[in-house]
């Protein structure tokens, strides 16, 4: 092939941000590129979390088809949630549909690529959702460790970039060792493999903006005006890292390749989160289970009252971090933590047999326990499940923040509203947005210990995390055919992979939702006066695998980096 396209992901990129930097001349090779190529917002997936949006973005898919509508997948029959992984995908991928075209084919760090798939080239697993470095060829994950030291390490520490108060500078300091091994692997793999297409993904960015927002952010519930001298500047550091890192690719690449850089999602201050199963409980829409017996490993801790939850408060409220740190090996330490109960009621605890409705995710999403598709459903299909949902709708749009007495609730959708194809059944049945995504769901039935006094209050301080993503990430692309200083209105991170195949004349499956963004090109290249091409799809059917055993590492990485609570 005669073509070359190199993309950079960004996890969380916002234009919010970079905007005004680039402007301010900040992030000088971003704005070169704004410059000399065509950009605009990039509409993502609802909701715009990872494994959703990279799916659709490597399928050109909207979730109904593809199937992956949150980090859990829903199991048929049952209230049991596994966690997705790319075998889970229905779909031919970008990289598989250009790899059987017969282009050299380069996928690097990119969400929701484990098990990595066989093609014309090679993919090494996305750090989020991979329990440990998984290659294709199998044999370049041991090259990659022993050609780039302490590699490996990202995979399997789980607390190596754990956000903690009090230890923001080890925090940084783990977040900077992990991008450099990144940045190293990529430049690795650029200059001594052969491709036509190369992606590499950096994804802490997404972290350091889940962490560190409140630090420059004045109107954050927790802003530190203290703080905020130390690491007011972190995220803009962190964003002129990855500048920096773009700079050098532009330096690698012939002046006739396309690059492409883009974001899974936008990014934004996190000011509180609202407990959405004790609302519905408040409403009597959702019962739970009379006490049970905890487990015999769990017995003794839960008689002295001690949970996970009373722990970090306790460390957090004395800063008692590092002593702790110091006199607990790292893996104890670890192990000490997710053997402790936890103190506040899960979705394990839902009395199903006598709940209509009960919530789950982080964006706003409810679940109506339907009778004949749930297993212990007991709303009736048809008029009382509409009836419920607009009972619903209603009483979500006078939700209220109890501090301030403001409606909280921007929007709320039917699922088939928002998605189309053969997966609906495991998208939520109402999906909503608060307060511009400021405020997010939480998927206990409470959290009294984060609430203060107020154990009745709906919505509670966000913890941990003070940024959470946007539906508007980033799309910026330069090259010998892409139009110069142009903005452009209304993509969709779903229309990449269509856009992709047309620059390398592939044709696209026709079950595609994405379309080709023919308006950033040239009007005198052939990109812009070919005709789109579409084939008959193929069945895309890749062996179903099921994580088993790494399943629970999976979910510790996951919430250690802030996810799944």
């Amino acid at each position: 092939m005669n073509r070359k396209v190199v993309m950079v992901g960004l996890d969380g990129g916002t234009f919010d941000l970079i905007g005004p930097w680039a402007e301010e001349g900040k992030l000088p090779n971003m704005a070169w590129l704004m410059k000399n190529g065509t950009g605009g917002c990039l509409t993502s997936t609802f909701p715009p979390v990872t494994p959703t949006a990279w799916a659709s973005f490597m399928t050109g898919k909207n979730p109904g088809k593809h199937g992956v509508m949150d980090f859990y997948l829903r199991q048929k029959g049952s209230y049991n949630r596994i966690i997705v992984n790319a075998s889970n995908i229905d779909g031919e991928t970008l990289w598989t549909i250009l790899s059987n075209a017969g282009a050299r084919v380069g996928v690097v760090h990119v969400p929701l690529t484990y098990p990595p798939e066989k093609l014309n080239g090679f993919i090494v697993s996305g750090y989020v959702l991979s329990p440990s470095l998984s290659t294709y060829p199998p044999d370049l994950a041991k090259e990659l460790s022993s050609k780039v030291y302490g590699y490996k390490r990202i995979y399997s520490d789980i607390l190596l970039v754990q956000y903690m108060q009090g230890m923001q500078d080890a925090y940084l300091e783990s977040v900077r060792y992990a991008t450099e091994r990144e940045v190293e692997v990529t430049f690795y793999l650029m200059e001594n493999y052969e491709w036509d297409f190369f992606m590499t993904h950096f994804y802490f960015l997404d972290q350091v903006q889940h962490f560190l927002w409140k630090y420059m952010d004045p109107k954050h519930p927790t802003y530190c005006p203290e703080g905020s001298k130390k690491y007011g500047d972190a995220i803009l550091k962190y964003y002129q890292r990855m500048d920096d890192v773009i700079g050098e690719i532009l330096g690698r690449i012939d002046p006739n390749t396309t690059i492409i850089i883009m974001s899974d999602h936008g990014f934004g201050p996190l000011y509180k989160r609202v407990y959405v199963n004790h609302w519905l409980k408040k409403i009597g829409l959702l019962r739970l289970r009379g006490e049970s017996k905890p487990s015999t490993s769990e017995d003794w801790l839960s008689k002295l009252g001690l949970t996970r939850e009373k722990l970090i408060n306790l460390v957090e409220k004395h800063d008692l971090l590092k002593f702790f740190m110091r006199i607990a090996p790292r893996v104890l330490a670890r192990k000490l933590y997710w053997a402790l109960p936890r103190s506040t009621p899960t979705l394990q605890d839902v009395d199903y047999q006598r709940t209509q409705a009960y919530s789950a995710g982080y964006v706003g999403q409810i679940y109506i326990n339907l009778k004949g598709r749930d297993p212990h459903g007991i709303v009736e299909p048809g008029k009382d499940y509409e009836e419920l949902r607009d009972y619903i709708i209603k009483e979500l749009h006078e939700l209220r923040d109890p501090e301030s007495g403001e409606k909280i609730v921007d929007t709320v959708s039917r699922k088939e509203e928002i998605y189309w194809g053969p997966y609906i059944d495991q998208a939520a049945d109402l999906l909503f947005t608060m307060m511009n995504m400021s405020y997010i769901t939480q998927g206990t039935v409470g959290s009294p210990w984060e609430f203060g006094p107020d154990m009745d209050s709906l919505a509670g301080s966000p913890g941990s995390l003070t940024g959470w993503h946007r539906l508007n990430g980033i799309f910026i692309a330069t090259g010998p055919d892409i139009k110069k200083g142009v903005r452009i209105e209304n993509a969709r991170i779903i229309d990449l992979a269509p856009t992709i195949l047309h620059i390398f004349d592939v044709p696209i499956p026709s079950d595609v939702d994405g379309r080709v963004l023919k308006e950033i090109f040239k009007p005198d290249s052939h990109l812009a006066k070919n005709k789109v091409r579409y084939r008959v799809p193929k069945v895309h059917e890749r062996e179903k695998y099921h994580l088993i055993e790494k399943e629970e590492e999976i979910k510790k990485k996951l919430k250690a980096l802030g996810y799944l609570g």
